[in-house]
């Protein structure tokens, strides 16, 4: 549009002129558009003083058995990795490992140069990705530098796409000790790391992370970090099987069999109706330890503690109750009391309370539990 608005605007001016601005404009959207190295020098070409030795800027080693080399692809310089253990990370002005900052679901190209006498695949390149600080996972590309020539460059070229949920990205080499020859070396030159293709707009559903259970003998308590994503919600299924959608991050499966594997799983569900894969994991609940006839036998709410201030809301689970259809009543200070949500003992003031439980499992079996308790 620039250029047809400016072509109106001078009508006399020569073709060559025109041609000229054609050239101009459209060198200037190349420019404008091209993605630049993310790496910071990765020409390897500034050096500084650390210690004894010299030791490339922006770059931190785990280890002390590498060098500066005047054998460079392009420049004056290279670095020259020894085949031992070591981690070469590239790093930004404070040291920070994760200062790239990256398009989830973007495709980015690893490049750089090398030569050498390194006889084993012991070179690896490794991403890391990040939510800000915390570490969301690694790409480990090994790289089979079995080829390597003592006298000949030889580029490699290695693709990464960026996982849903990070925002950020830190790069490494990482050697290995090759202990047929130690002096065997890699010369790296030229490290370039960039975008190359933009995520698209059909991306998936980020799964929920990090979900955490716990088991008792007919209970089961999940939760999972929240995923970022306006108007969100979850499925939480039981052995594949749906049994609930929510809007908060934890949930409570109930009356469940003790001693028993279940698989359990949670999946986001978007407000356009886009869902996730369904992340899973695998649970055993609690064993029962005594027989149902066992005249021992007194089912207990397991959140109520035996010392101690309680807290103002209770969780009205048991242990030890083999009959889940069996009679609940409660009182609460001399009244009738009906739990919220059908499991939750709620206090509405601090103090001293008597709570009192009469059970009656199907066979006759009967107990009348009493609590006194202090909450806080």
């Amino acid at each position: 549009m620039i250029i047809f608005t400016y072509y109106k605007k001078e009508k006399s001016m020569g073709l060559h002129k025109i041609l000229f601005l054609i050239s101009f404009f459209c060198t200037l959207n190349v420019t404008v558009n091209a993605q630049s190295n993310l790496i910071l020098n990765g020409g390897l070409e500034e050096w500084r003083t650390g210690g004894l030795s010299e030791k490339p800027k922006y770059w931190y080693s785990s280890g002390y058995n590498f060098g500066k080399s005047n054998q460079a692809h392009s420049g004056k310089f290279s670095i020259q990795l020894f085949a031992t253990e070591q981690t070469l990370t590239s790093i930004d002005q404070s040291y920070n490992y994760n200062y790239i900052s990256v398009e989830p679901g973007a495709t980015y190209r690893l490049k750089y140069w090398y030569k050498g006498t390194l006889k084993k695949a012991n070179c690896f390149s490794v991403v890391t990705w990040y939510k800000g600080n915390t570490t969301h996972e690694s790409t480990k590309k090994k790289d089979m530098v079995t080829d390597a020539s003592p006298t000949e460059w030889k580029q490699k070229t290695i693709d990464f796409v960026a996982p849903q949920g990070v925002d950020k990205a830190g790069f490494s080499f990482k050697m290995k000790e090759e202990t047929s020859d130690a002096n065997n070396y890699l010369l790296i030159d030229d490290v370039d790391f960039r975008k190359i293709k933009s995520g698209t707009t059909s991306e998936e559903v980020p799964m929920p992370n990090e979900i955490k259970a716990s088991a008792e003998q007919r209970e089961v308590f999940i939760s999972w970090h929240p995923i970022q994503i306006d108007g969100v919600k979850y499925n939480i299924l039981l052995n594949d099987k749906i049994v609930a959608t929510i809007n908060s991050t934890n949930y409570i499966l109930q009356k469940l069999q003790p001693n028993t594997t279940y698989t359990i799983g949670v999946q986001t569900i978007k407000s356009d109706g886009k869902k996730s894969k369904i992340a899973k994991k695998n649970i055993l609940t609690e064993p029962i330890m005594v027989k149902r006839d066992d005249e021992n036998r007194i089912p207990y709410v397991y959140k109520i503690k035996g010392f101690g201030d309680t807290p103002r809301t209770i969780e009205l689970f048991f242990n030890d109750l083999y009959d889940t259809n069996a009679k609940i009543a409660y009182t609460l200070d001399g009244n009738p009391y009906i739990p919220i949500d059908g499991y939750k003992l709620v206090f509405n003031k601090s103090g001293k309370h008597l709570f009192v439980i009469n059970i009656t499992e199907s066979d006759g079996k009967d107990w009348t539990l009493e609590y006194n308790l202090n909450v806080k």
